[in-house]
């Protein structure tokens, strides 16, 4: 039973759950490319993963809400599974019942406010300002935070060019991290 009534919707099954499990498996693949714990340095542990995956939601979940519906609805089942799958995460690790709803509203508000952070950085286009976001919230170490605020740079511009059909129909959604990993020089 959950004890939390704002997270009883998560928990709710969703009418497109085939696309919505297709674009978190997306979410999860592209989040765990090797090469963003090794050469972006993302320290590969809970918080580190859930980093990387807040990341590529938050991006994604940014376009879809851009759409007509169901757009917004397909964004809104989207974060219930993402924080099924935090909560599945959390419990496969060890921490017990009753630290779990306490661990899941501390996750759902460094959801928000990461996602917040890394939306105005992007809005106010200035590369400087989202590697600094960047650098606050995932990894510190220079060059990481640009090679990180490239990469991200790449995937709202990709998500950009898809129309919401193409997502749908499971159009590639992020780009190979690996791109950017080698830079020693990040140019805006």
């Amino acid at each position: 039973m959950n004890a939390i009534p704002m997270f009883d919707r998560f928990f709710r099954k969703s009418r497109n759950r085939p696309l919505i499990d297709a674009l978190h498996g997306e979410i999860v693949a592209a989040s765990r490319q090797k090469v963003f714990f090794t050469d972006y340095a993302v320290p590969d542990n809970f918080e580190g993963r859930f980093e990387v995956v807040s990341l590529n939601a938050g991006l994604l979940l940014r376009r879809l809400q851009t759409y007509e519906e169901p757009g917004p609805q397909i964004a809104q089942d989207l974060v219930d599974r993402l924080f099924q799958g935090f909560d599945a995460a959390l419990r496969e690790s060890g921490v017990g019942d009753l630290a779990v709803s306490r661990k899941m509203n501390a996750l759902a508000e460094a959801f928000l406010g990461r996602n917040q952070a890394y939306a105005a950085a992007i809005l106010d286009e200035a590369p400087e300002a989202l590697a600094a976001a960047l650098a606050r919230n995932i990894v510190a170490t220079p060059p990481a935070p640009q090679r990180l605020a490239a990469y991200v740079r790449a995937a709202v511009a990709g998500l950009k060019a898809l129309q919401l059909e193409e997502i749908m129909k499971g159009a590639r959604m992020f780009p190979d991290a690996s791109t950017w990993a080698s830079l020693t020089e990040v140019r805006p």
